[in-house]
């Protein structure tokens, strides 16, 4: 029986050393360096390779049954998705990494951009730390994720799915991947509306700020804020105080994945058809004003 690993770029467990997904059927492991080793002996053999590999601790998606390469590899990308998801960390793809399929005696190995350099020269570079609680919600992200696959299609979807994953690329800023978030980000809530854009998205986009209907101002004020942000680099404005707020700045990526999160959750809770996504705003103007509605939107997103 084949075995697919692949590793997970700027990734650790903490407090344990794997967790399994069993929507997926697969298992995030911190693998151990013998059995690196053997999958790969030649690089692995060098000289200070195994204290370089004890330093990063490798965290891997494990797919135990892999004899359909092609579900395999989706199954990992799934994975991948629920850890983003599941932290709101910029996590790269693991096919920017390194990936082995283990056969009997057999290894092929698929090395990405990164090589072994991710995996074993980055320790002091590390973006998601998955404890117990962040574990948790990887296993939760994937569960939704699972029951609503056919909505990962939806356009509004796959474009904040490439802005997540190209907001994790190393060559991407801090203030690149803020830029990549928001935009995205209103792809989503604002759907098909073009005036009124500022207080559309703040009372929108403030929904998914905050899970308190007593907070809804503040929760609007701070959409308002990234608003702001979004306009300062899409359009040049030069706002040295949002631009140096940086619980907003921090904020954009969080707004992304709870949108995305939310509209998942809305389809499998019945709230949305999977064919109409793009009415996904018009959903979080009637949550504005019904408690009930916006409390059932943020019961599926991480904490």
């Amino acid at each position: 029986m084949a075995t697919f690993y692949a590793h997970l770029p700027f990734v650790r467990v903490a407090g344990f050393t794997s967790f399994q997904l069993p929507a997926l059927r697969l298992e995030i492991a911190q693998l151990p360096f013998d059995k690196w080793e053997k999958m790969d002996g030649g690089f692995a053999g060098l000289r200070n390779q195994e204290s370089r590999y004890h330093a990063s601790a490798p965290v891997f998606v494990i797919v135990s049954d892999a004899a359909d390469f092609e579900a395999v590899e989706k199954m990992v990308s799934l994975a991948h998705l629920a850890v983003v998801l599941g932290s709101a960390a910029r996590v790269p793809s693991p096919q920017l990494s390194m990936q082995y399929l283990v056969s009997g005696r057999s290894v092929r190995r698929s090395i990405g951009p990164f090589a072994r350099e991710v995996l074993l020269y980055h320790s002091d570079t590390v973006r998601c730390v998955i404890d117990e609680l962040t574990a948790a919600r990887v296993v939760k992200m994937s569960n939704l994720i699972v029951a609503a696959t056919h909505v990962l299609s939806a356009a509004e979807i796959q474009f904040a799915i490439r802005s997540l994953n190209r907001g994790a690329l190393t060559g991407v800023s801090e203030m690149g991947n803020v830029a990549l978030c928001l935009v995205a980000a209103e792809e989503i809530v604002m759907g098909r509306i073009t005036n009124q854009l500022t207080a559309t998205f703040s009372r929108r986009a403030g929904v998914l700020m905050t899970p308190h209907a007593h907070l809804r101002e503040k929760g609007e004020a701070h959409a308002r804020d990234l608003y702001r942000l979004r306009s300062c680099f899409l359009h040049g404005e030069a706002d040295a105080e949002i631009l140096s707020d940086e619980t907003i700045i921090s904020s954009a990526r969080y707004l992304l994945v709870r949108a995305v999160v939310a509209t998942l959750a809305a389809v499998t809770n019945g709230l949305l058809s999977s064919d109409s996504v793009s009415y996904f705003g018009e959903l979080l103007d009637s949550a504005a004003n019904t408690p009930l509605l916006r409390e059932q939107l943020h019961e599926a997103m991480p904490r």
